[in-house]
């Protein structure tokens, strides 16, 4: 049993600098990965990732203990990563300033963020139907502890 469990997404982050660009790790799972570590620990992680993740972030992700084995999304494809986070944190004010537990915020936020990157843009191709299956399933597959 894991002592922290994080529900979030892991972002590939882009970097560009004047000396360049580079991919990296990034998101909720990422950093609290990190402070797992630090502290001892050990870490759950609820998410979602497509199977077209590049292999050096599958690489960090196993260095880091992040273990998304079974909760790989078998075709799902990233057409615009741009926004997810933002549209997490919007998925999950909305349900928690509605009173609800945080888990299911989370998980309502995650569903939310899943359904954009899957647009080009600031759009979302799925229904509010669609988004409470997604967030369900994500709850379901919550460890409490």
């Amino acid at each position: 049993m894991a002592d922290f469990t994080v529900v979030g997404h892991v972002a590939i982050d882009r970097i560009l600098t004047r000396r360049g660009e580079r991919t990296q790790l990034g998101g909720p799972p990422t950093y609290m990965s990190l402070a797992a570590r630090l502290l001892n620990g050990s870490l759950n992680t609820v998410t979602k990732v497509g199977d077209d993740i590049p292999e050096q972030l599958q690489r960090q992700m196993a260095e880091l203990k992040i273990d998304v084995s079974n909760q790989t999304q078998r075709g799902a494809e990233t057409a615009d990563p741009t926004g997810a986070g933002d549209v997490f944190l919007g998925g999950f004010m909305i349900e928690f300033l509605r009173g609800e537990d945080p888990l299911w915020c989370a998980s309502v936020g995650t569903a939310v963020a899943s359904c954009i990157v899957e647009t080009l843009g600031p759009r979302i191709d799925a229904d509010r139907g669609q988004i409470q299956e997604r967030s369900e399933e994500v709850y379901e597959g919550i460890e409490r502890l």
